[in-house]
């Protein structure tokens, strides 16, 4: 059993397609402001929804969910707790569509996504 596990892990990578690393976060300023809404209606359930609008330029984009939070001396972000992600871009004209995304294959805490042409938000 052992041998068999042991040759299983190291084949592994080896089925896996050739990823690109997530980029490393970057600690600059940010050129606009965020906003968040946060929905606490739903406290009995332990529901909290929230909106954020991040403004954007079109292109592709790494959304990262934090992995250390601070005064914890491990990685406890919280990711199985996050639930019914969408995506939205928004324009110059306040339309909105919406964006597909997939979670990286390799970090459980990063979302790629591609913003389509005119989107500011």
């Amino acid at each position: 059993m052992r041998v068999v596990l042991a040759a299983s892990l190291a084949l592994a990578p080896a089925l896996l397609p050739a990823q690109t690393p997530t980029p490393a976060p970057r600690d600059v300023d940010y050129p606009g402001i965020l906003s968040l809404d946060v929905d606490l209606t739903d406290l009995e359930q332990r529901v909290i929804r929230t909106q954020m609008l991040i403004p954007a330029t079109p292109g592709p984009m790494v959304l990262l969910y934090p992995r250390w939070l601070p005064g914890n001396h491990a990685p406890t972000g919280p990711i199985e707790s996050l639930a019914g992600l969408v995506l939205h871009a928004r324009d110059a004209r306040g339309e909105r569509r919406r964006v597909d995304w997939r979670r990286h294959p390799l970090n459980t805490h990063a979302f790629e996504l591609t913003l389509p042409e005119g989107t500011t938000t």
